[in-house]
């Protein structure tokens, strides 16, 4: 480039490159000039800035003329500045979930996101308007999200945004209608419908004792077999439990009536009855007076 110099002169010819990359670095060059009347100036560059230097002089066979000397003093600006959004829980396919990052500088560059240290997405930016990642549709997990902004003098500044993705929402069972029977009847049973999208455990009680556990499946019948009971009423409740500890409970009420086997059928009841009060009635009447 062109340098030119307090006096209105300006230095011409050959460039040399450098780069400056500590702050506090000094660099002087000598300037050649034919003019004897000039001044001393000094400016400044950034961290990271890239230059040229161009070195003059009146007579380019004879070399005469007088030198300048040119102080260049390396100087530190501020890294951008980035907001700090709040950290996002949502349940498990919910849509439109994002972080929203907005930096400023007055020298913005370009733009990098990490998805647990993974970079997922880069771009350029610019002072004052958001930058924007959807975060929808994850698995159940915790994730970490990390942006670094960058300017042109090459400082950086980054934000980090954590997004848990969970399982809110309870195991889904249906509710069979009570049931009754006769203890004679065979092949009886309580059958419960359950869904989840990440089903654990079960466990079955009849009158609050338990009768069976074990694990089920997505969308899965649960069928239990009544067979074997004696007269009486019993509830049995299933709690059906998923990977988040949720859980959902459903009772069914069996009522089994007693028949023969159980001794309470009540028409041979009334059957001995009838006969027992007839051999009394025989007994009292041949009773002599």
């Amino acid at each position: 480039m062109k340098f030119d110099d307090g006096s209105g002169y300006t230095v011409v010819a050959e460039s040399e490159w450098g780069m400056i990359d500590t702050e506090g670095d000094y660099y002087e060059k000598g300037w050649y000039f034919v003019p004897s009347e000039v001044t001393v100036d000094s400016f400044s560059i950034y961290i990271g800035s890239e230059f040229w230097e161009d070195v003059g002089w009146g007579d380019p066979y004879t070399y005469d003329g007088w030198t300048k000397m040119v102080d260049i003093t390396v100087s530190n600006p501020a890294p951008p500045l980035i907001t700090h959004p709040s950290d996002i829980t949502y349940e498990e396919g919910d849509t439109g979930k994002e972080i929203s990052w907005t930096a400023t500088h007055n020298s913005p560059d370009d733009y990098y996101i990490y998805q647990d240290d993974v970079q997922v997405e880069t771009g350029f930016w610019s002072s004052g308007v958001p930058i924007t990642y959807d975060v929808s549709g994850l698995p159940i997990g915790d994730y970490k999200f990390e942006i670094d902004v960058w300017d042109d003098y090459i400082q950086w500044n980054t934000d980090t945004v954590y997004v848990h993705v969970r399982d809110l929402t309870a195991p889904i069972i249906n509710s069979p209608v009570n049931i009754t029977f006769e203890d004679t009847a065979t092949g009886k049973f309580v059958e419960w419908i359950a869904s989840d999208n990440y089903p654990d455990n079960y466990v079955l009680t009849r009158n609050t004792e338990l009768v069976e556990s074990g694990t089920w499946n997505v969308d899965t019948q649960l069928r239990f077999s009544l067979d074997n009971l004696e007269g009486g009423t019993y509830t049995y409740c299933l709690t059906i439990y998923d990977e988040s500890g949720l859980y959902s409970t459903d009772c069914v009420e069996v009522t089994v009536i007693g028949t023969t086997k159980s001794g309470n059928n009540p028409i041979l009841t009334t059957i001995i009855s009838i006969v027992t009060l007839l051999s009394l009635a025989s007994i009292f009447k041949r009773k002599p007076i």
